[in-house]
């Protein structure tokens, strides 16, 4: 393996080109070896000459709360001086290499990295003849020092093969990217591959890229999905006061594994051809609010990131159970479904709440604090904190509808976070999430909060119910009033024009 390692770099790198940054990735799929591989270089210039230079692997991917320990996938790890000097390196643990760079004032790391096992959500890094993807963190050593200053990546894709990434193109450079600093960098998902299918539309100024990958054998119905997306993406620009980015790309792995996993500029999302609208769209609906909720308006254990140490946060419920609640919400009022689908969707979530004996036991703070301790990304003890999320955003957001006769909902919670919170600027805390429900309602809900979070009494959804005229089944009460169906119609109402 060495030999192959020191021939194969010295081939297809026999002088790589110094670049502006202060750091650059050269990313080289050699998927036609067996087993195939990913070469990767990193080029740095030096900011002080003769200082232990130290690279990690991530041990974990974010939106993925799991320990996937990452570093234990890189082979042939070498580094080099500007001739070709090997420099000594220590590797004191499963994900951390220190390389000394003597005198020079740049050097470059080599590495290799092999297929790996996805993570619950998504692929870390999938090599085949004709498709390359790659999840940053699964891939992508990060210096501490460095970690902050500006990146180039270079990719040298086989010939035929297309490469697809949100990050923003270096002009003067084929298949050159560039990216403010490592999170930006690990958080671009880079696709390469020789199959795909583009579909582009534009919302709110923004351009929107559906991005079928794979399976592509089996994709008849591609282009019908462009309509849905771009109803989704304008609904959810018009809840959160414009869209989060100027570029964004749905990255659709059709017949793939796993679910979908969230980036900023980005998604990389499963698609089963013949699925219908009411099944797929709020799956959609809610990896793109997730470029708002968690990768814009993130709680303060995320920002910034720790990607070797396990970050805790109580607000999980809120990360994941928020989000898919507003992605329930978009895709009823983009008219993407009927009210009676609508309805039982919650009717189901109700009960699935009421016979889950958990709720007794475990709270959503704990559910979400705690969910280290399993390997199922979904929360902790039996408690789902998306499902419990879900019923919290509801229960908030009719209590504040309720309280303001509508002019303020749980989407005006989500603008005050987003104006206070929002990157760069310190994440929030659980506190500051209750404080924002009580700015938007106008009054003191911190003890319905706290309930709803931080205890396991039974939620109050008769009486949030109520306030718009429902029962626990979701049917209509006897005599309602005015206000309990205004409630009622804009809380479920299709928006004109999505």
């Amino acid at each position: 393996m060495k030999y192959i390692t020191t021939v194969l770099f010295m081939i297809l790198f026999p002088n790589i080109a110094c670049c502006h940054a202060i750091i650059s990735y050269d990313i080289s799929p050699l998927q036609t070896l067996d087993p195939p591989l990913i070469q990767i270089v990193i080029s740095l210039t030096i900011s002080s000459p003769g200082k232990v230079i130290e690279l990690d692997m991530p041990k974990w991917c974010p939106g993925d709360y799991q320990l996937q320990n990452f570093g234990q996938y890189v082979e042939g790890f070498h580094a080099e001086g500007p001739n070709g000097e090997l420099l000594n390196v220590i590797h004191p643990d499963s994900y951390s290499w220190d390389v000394n760079p003597e005198d020079y004032s740049r050097i470059k790391i080599y590495y290799l990295i092999p297929n790996e096992p996805p993570g619950n959500f998504s692929q870390n890094v999938q090599i085949e003849n004709h498709l390359i993807y790659i999840n940053g963190p699964g891939a992508l050593l990060y210096l501490p020092d460095y970690r902050y200053k500006k990146t180039i990546l270079h990719v040298h894709p086989p010939g035929g093969f297309s490469v697809i990434t949100a990050l923003r193109k270096v002009s003067d450079t084929p298949d050159s990217y560039y990216a403010s600093g490592y999170d930006a960098l690990s958080d671009a998902p880079l696709l390469i591959t020789s199959r795909l299918k583009q579909y582009h539309f534009t919302a709110n100024g923004t351009t929107y890229t559906l991005v079928f990958f794979d399976h592509l054998n089996e994709l008849n119905d591609g282009e019908r999905w462009v309509d849905v997306f771009r109803k989704i993406a304008v609904t959810e620009n018009r809840m959160m006061g414009g869209p989060a980015s100027s570029v964004y790309h749905f990255l659709i792995d059709v017949g793939g594994v796993n679910g979908g996993l969230e980036h900023a500029d980005s998604c990389r999302v499963v698609y089963f051809p013949g699925l219908t609208v009411q099944e797929y769209a709020p799956f959609i609906a809610h990896e793109l609010l997730h470029s708002w909720n968690v990768k814009r308006i993130r709680p303060v254990a995320l920002a910034p990131i720790h990607y070797i140490h396990p970050v805790t946060t109580r607000s999980l419920w809120f990360v994941e159970g928020v989000t898919e609640y507003f992605a329930q919400l978009t895709v009823r009022r983009a008219g993407l479904e009927s009210r009676d689908y609508f309805l039982q969707y919650w009717r189901n979530i109700v009960g699935k709440y009421l016979n889950n004996p958990a709720r007794k036991l475990v709270t959503a703070d704990e559910s979400s604090a705690d969910v280290w301790k399993t390997q199922t990304s979904d929360g902790y003890g039996g408690l789902s904190y998306y499902t419990e999320g879900e019923l919290v955003a509801l229960c908030l957001d009719l209590e504040i509808r309720h309280a303001t006769d509508n002019h303020s909902t749980l989407a005006t919670v989500m603008r005050l976070l987003k104006k206070r919170y929002s990157a760069p600027l310190a994440g929030y805390t659980q506190l500051d999430i209750e404080n924002a429900v009580n700015d938007a309602a106008g009054e003191n809900l911190s003890p319905l909060f706290q309930s709803l979070t931080a205890s396991t009494q039974t939620m109050p959804l008769m009486k949030e119910l109520g306030y718009m005229g429902l029962n626990i089944r979701f049917e209509n009460l006897e005599d309602t009033t005015h206000a309990q169906r205004e409630l009622m119609r804009s809380w479920s109402e299709v928006l004109s024009n999505p």
